[in-house]
C-alpha cells in the first residue's frame, strides 16, 4: 500500500479553485510515491472535467455518489486528508490549502 492524499472539492467553490494549481503541482512531484485522489462533491460530471482539464489535474478524480465525505466527516469543501500506509489518517486541512503546508504533510508520509 502507497501513502493517500484525499482532496473533496467542487468546480463552484472559490478555495477549491484557489488550490487546484497548488494540488496538481504537488501531486506532479509525489507521482509515484503518494497517490492522490480527488472526490468532487455536490457538482456534475461536465463541470468537475472543465475543472481537471482547467488546472492540469492528472491524478484520479470521482463524484461522490456514494456519501464518502459523510464517511469522511467533512464539514465543508474543500477539505484534505493524509493517509499513512496503514491506512490511518493522519492529517486533516479545512480551507484551501497552501503550496507549503500540502508539501509539509506529504512529506510526512513518506519519511
Amino acid at each position: 500500500k502507497e501513502p493517500v492524499v484525499v482532496n473533496f472539492w467542487a468546480s463552484w467553490c472559490p478555495p477549491c479553485r484557489e488550490e487546484g494549481p497548488t494540488l496538481a503541482k504537488v501531486s506532479k512531484i509525489y507521482e509515484g510515491k503518494v497517490k492522490f485522489i480527488g472526490i468532487v462533491t455536490n457538482d456534475t460530471q461536465a463541470n468537475a472535467e472543465a475543472f481537471i482539464k482547467e488546472f492540469g489535474i492528472s491524478y484520479g478524480n470521482g463524484i461522490d455518489n456514494d456519501n464518502i465525505g459523510t464517511n469522511y466527516r467533512i464539514t465543508g469543501i474543500p477539505e484534505t486528508f493524509w493517509i499513512d500506509k496503514q491506512g490511518q489518517i493522519v492529517g486533516h486541512w479545512i480551507g484551501a490549502i497552501d503550496e507549503a503546508t500540502l508539501t509539509y504533510n506529504t512529506q510526512k508520509l513518506i519519511q
